[in-house]
């Protein structure tokens, strides 16, 4: 992006991408040479610090609630582990293995009618189903 004569020139990539160039188009260019600098809006001063660029990047984990509740010495460890996979979308489920890199071709060993995912093994499955009910 470039300003002549008080006019915003839109560099090609920005001009074929219609919500980019919608928002530059807004912009409004002041007439009088002021210095440039830059405002982060994520922070009170409107400063960007290297601290609020790493927190806006990696926000810090939601309490989870559930977790002092399965850790439990009246519960199996093993099962609180795969409770807790289950939770962060961690198990080695064929849709995550393949999305770590793996090329399998994904199909529930239970049922052979779906694609194998935690939703499907714990949920959907009829052969789960008849287990929970």
């Amino acid at each position: 992006m470039a300003i002549h004569n008080g006019q915003i020139e839109l560099l090609a990539f920005v001009r074929d991408n219609i919500t980019i160039a919608t928002h530059v188009s807004k912009l409004t260019v002041s007439r009088f040479p002021l210095p440039d600098r830059f405002v982060w809006s994520h922070s009170s001063d409107r400063l960007l610090s290297a601290k609020d660029a790493f927190r806006f990047l990696h926000p810090p984990p939601l309490p989870l609630d559930w977790a002092a509740t399965i850790w439990k010495s009246c519960i199996r460890p093993s099962h609180s582990f795969i409770f807790c996979q289950f939770m962060h979308n961690k198990l080695s489920t064929d849709g995550n293995l393949r999305r770590r890199g793996s090329l399998i071709v994904s199909v529930c060993s239970l049922s052979r009618s779906q694609a194998e995912s935690s939703n499907h093994l714990f949920f959907e499955c009829p052969c789960a189903a008849h287990l929970w009910d």
